[in-house]
């Protein structure tokens, strides 16, 4: 990821690379998004690595990435998504004004995750709503929202998308609507 025609190799769909991105990869580049780096990480690690997955995730030309995070048998299936999963698990940190010793989090990291999110709501509603049409799940992603509000625009502009979003019939099928 670290070459500087990485981004625009991807965006350029060149095959070798897009076969080298497996399911895996996808979540290896997840962990630059929702692992906050450590003090001793290298710049790349704090900073490069996690753009270059925010702007993969949100590739207009990259369906390579996107068919490892919505697999359509995953989806009619109803199995848990665990690449969403996992980027939604950035927000399900508890809040730190309630639970002493925990860190807030990172809001360079939220505003990646943002538009990802917001970028998927917007080109894909329908896979995301049947993703986030579970009502636990959308349930305890708003409340954790709510926690971290301090995050301010990141955090913000996620609720409003999840909140004006379109609601499905409930005898339709989010896969046919």
């Amino acid at each position: 990821m670290l070459d500087p025609d990485f981004l625009i190799e991807m965006k350029q769909e060149n095959e070798a690379l897009q076969e080298y991105i497996t399911r895996e990869k996808a979540l290896e580049m997840i962990d630059f998004l929702v692992v906050e780096p450590g003090f001793n990480d290298s710049p790349q690690r704090c900073y490069q690595l996690p753009l270059l997955a925010c702007e993969c995730f949100c590739s207009e030309q990259n369906q390579i990435i996107v068919g490892h995070i919505f697999d359509p048998e995953e989806l009619m299936c109803g199995s848990n998504l665990t690449v969403i999963d996992k980027l939604l698990s950035f927000y399900l940190a508890p809040d730190p004004s309630i639970k002493k010793g925990v860190k807030p989090l990172n809001p360079t990291l939220g505003g990646y995750l943002n538009k990802i999110l917001s970028y998927w709501l917007m080109k894909m509603p329908n896979v995301m709503l049947q993703y986030l049409s579970h009502e636990a799940r959308m349930t305890q992603l708003v409340n954790s929202l709510f926690n971290h509000l301090y995050l301010g625009h990141c955090v913000t502009d996620l609720l409003v998308r999840l909140c004006t979003m379109v609601e499905l019939p409930m005898s339709v099928d989010a896969s046919e609507y």
